[in-house]
């Protein structure tokens, strides 16, 4: 059922499976992952990290109680389990016939999962950028819209290009929309950068050009990264993202005059200096290789 979802979820994305839907299990026996056209990590020890954890008695004389509250072991949002725990601390709890469900309260963010998990994404760069010490990473393998407007300056789209150059380097493929100039992405090398014709600026509607680039060659979104975009832009984005549902909403980092979307993180206007430390950051948390 698990597999099923995952191919599922792949389908509706675009992603390679594991990233669509990350799928570990402890247990003895494996399946073939590539019959099955899933994705699952298999361990014969040990507890892998994810969202949801089921626990049909695996643990043996360990309950999940004890690891949360004792051993400060971090399961996820969600426990499904055979047996009654009793109460956990910091979680809800939904008695079923033969199950017991555990809520977190309140929830960890998609953003920590996926940190939690990089080294086990199919991934070349890892993460890219990172814009806090926690809960604040995008990672190489998303489908990213990133609007550059007019206002952002030539210091910090010089270092916004270079970051997209080497993510691009690696195999991702964000679009980036340049509002103004934008010799500093052709010089850092960067491909495929849409610059929004003069002719549509003024129309009534230039959001109808943005729709169709949308539904054509993102229409699954991870991550939007909106730096001092234009209004159009955003009611483009809003209209798009809102076909977008059932699965998760898109990580919005925004500069703080963005509207039409709910900013989850909220840059300060100093871009240059944002992505320097965003891009350092990233790349100390790329597993070192020998």
């Amino acid at each position: 059922m698990m597999a099923t979802e995952q191919r599922r979820r792949a389908g509706r994305t675009g992603h390679a499976a594991g990233n669509a839907l990350h799928l570990s299990a402890l247990v003895d026996y494996t399946i073939d992952n590539e019959a099955w056209d899933s994705e699952i990590w298999f361990f014969s020890e040990g507890l892998a990290p994810g969202d949801l954890f089921i626990e049909g008695g695996g643990l043996g004389a360990t309950t999940v109680k004890e690891l949360i509250e004792v051993h400060g072991r971090r399961l996820g949002n969600y426990i499904l389990s055979a047996r009654d725990e009793g109460e956990i601390t910091g979680f809800d709890k939904e008695m079923g016939d033969r199950w017991v469900l555990y809520r977190k309260q309140p929830p960890y963010s998609r953003r920590k999962g996926l940190e939690r998990i990089q080294d086990r994404q199919r991934s070349k760069l890892g993460p890219v950028l990172s814009f806090a010490e926690e809960g604040g990473t995008l990672f190489d393998f998303e489908k990213a819209v990133i609007v550059i407007g007019l206002e952002v300056t030539a210091p910090a789209r010089s270092m916004i290009a270079a970051a997209v150059a080497e993510w691009q380097g690696h195999g991702g493929n964000p679009m980036v929309i340049v509002c103004g100039a934008h010799t500093d992405f052709e010089r850092a090398g960067c491909r495929d950068v849409l610059v929004p014709p003069e002719d549509i600026l003024p129309a009534p509607s230039p959001e109808v050009w943005l729709l169709d680039v949308l539904s054509r060659r993102c229409p699954w979104i991870d991550a939007v990264l909106a730096l001092q975009a234009p209004t159009w832009t955003m009611v483009a984005l809003e209209r798009h993202v809102s076909r977008q549902d059932g699965l998760w909403r898109p990580w919005i980092v925004a500069t703080p005059e963005i509207q039409h979307l709910s900013a989850d993180l909220t840059l300060n206007e100093d871009l240059e200096a944002v992505f320097r430390e965003a891009s350092e950051r990233a790349k100390s948390m790329r597993p070192r290789l020998l």
